[in-house]
């Protein structure tokens, strides 16, 4: 454990090898304007960890709006669901 220090370096080292956090901010808002909200939502995710404060909290505010509609399509998915004649007179 003489180098734990290093383990300080690794955010930064993780950060530099990454690609460009506009990219994947501006490929969310893509996702988000096509309606695929779980796709928006990873991609804003990703993009929160930018150095960048500005960006980041665009992408913070955005991947919760992102996760919001998402959840809301998934749960409108499910009430169309027909449900099963035993269930529904019992």
């Amino acid at each position: 454990m003489r180098f734990w220090w290093l383990l300080l370096l690794l955010p930064d080292v993780a950060l530099a090898k990454t690609e460009s956090w506009p990219q994947l901010y501006n490929s969310g808002v893509t996702a988000y304007r096509s309606n695929d909200f779980a796709r928006a939502a990873a991609l804003f995710e990703n993009a929160t960890s930018s150095a960048d404060r500005a960006l980041q909290q665009r992408a913070l505010y955005n991947f919760g709006n992102a996760r919001l509609r998402a959840m809301r399509q998934h749960w409108l998915s499910i009430q169309r669901i027909p449900m099963p004649s035993s269930i529904a007179t019992w």
